[in-house]
């Protein structure tokens, strides 16, 4: 035995070990998916914290980060203020839900999309707070 270490959240695996995905996250991990050639976290966190080994910072995130395989980012630049409980890629939309009502400064209640360039509400939003999957065609 010996002391455990803390891997805060978010790790990964190389196929011998499993290590930090960067420095991790502060909460708890509710979705992982692939958007634009970055991995998409999302879940019940507010701070991405960078290597600090290459001097990168630790970045506010709301729930929402992503992970280009070097550093962390948040999408537009925009907080979710709230939880992600859920994400999905439908082309070149970046679709997340959970439990807020706004991502940045737009008004969003429980569901939003990313574009790219900047996120919009889906129509009038959900009253579930706690989407768990979600499905395109």
């Amino acid at each position: 035995g010996g002391a455990a270490r803390h891997l805060s959240y978010l790790v990964s695996w190389d196929g011998q070990k499993v290590a930090a995905l960067a420095g991790g996250v502060d909460g708890t991990v509710n979705s992982l998916n692939r958007w634009d050639g970055k991995l998409v976290v999302g879940g019940a966190f507010s701070l991405l914290y960078g290597d600090q080994t290459l001097g990168q910072q630790t970045l506010k995130s709301g729930g929402l980060g992503l992970w280009n395989g070097v550093e962390w980012s948040v999408a537009g630049g925009a907080l979710v203020h709230g939880a992600v409980t859920c994400t999905h890629v439908q082309g070149s939309l970046l679709v997340v839900a959970g439990r807020f009502r706004k991502v940045g400064n737009t008004s969003a209640s429980n569901i939003a999309m990313f574009d790219g360039r900047r996120w919009r509400a889906l129509g009038e939003g959900l009253r579930a707070r706690d989407v768990l999957a979600m499905a395109g065609s």
